[in-house]
């Protein structure tokens, strides 16, 4: 009789674990679910600003981009480079806000040295860095290549 007590006990325990972990879940589930609404909020009204941005420096180029310097033809060059990585981050950070189940992430061989190179290239040509880099050739993992990027 103890023992069937005693293991009625045990699983009113787990009863309460569960309902616990539950709660903790149905939370999480709508922190995700505000999170992704203002993710969504965020990259359209930055992606309208960079579609303005765009729109202006196309008219700087067009209205006034011969009489502009190799100065000032620089800086534009800059802010169109700035414009094409932010629209670049972007879709990136909508591609993962779509993806947020793990299981529809397209998982297969990345080439991390690959990606550690484009961003050493993106660095040198955005900012002129000369800082040396060494990347160790040949690294892979297996995930979502969008994703690690």
């Amino acid at each position: 009789m103890v023992e069937i007590e005693s293991m009625g006990d045990a699983v009113g325990e787990i009863d309460r674990k569960l309902e616990l972990l539950i709660q903790e879940y149905n939370k999480l589930e709508e922190r995700n679910r505000i999170l992704t609404t203002l993710l969504s909020g965020v990259r359209h009204e930055l992606g309208s600003d960079l579609h303005r941005l765009t729109g202006y420096a196309a008219l700087l180029q067009d209205r006034y981009g011969s009489e502009l310097d190799e100065n000032g033809k620089g800086l534009l060059n800059g802010v169109n480079r700035g414009i094409y990585s932010l629209t670049q981050r972007l879709e990136e950070v909508g591609y993962i806000s779509c993806h947020q189940d793990p299981s529809s992430l397209n998982k297969q061989p990345v080439s991390i040295s690959q990606i550690a190179e484009n961003a050493i290239t993106e660095i040198k040509r955005n900012e002129g860095s000369k800082a040396i880099f060494q990347v160790q050739p040949n690294l892979i993992a297996y995930g979502d290549e969008l994703g690690l990027r």
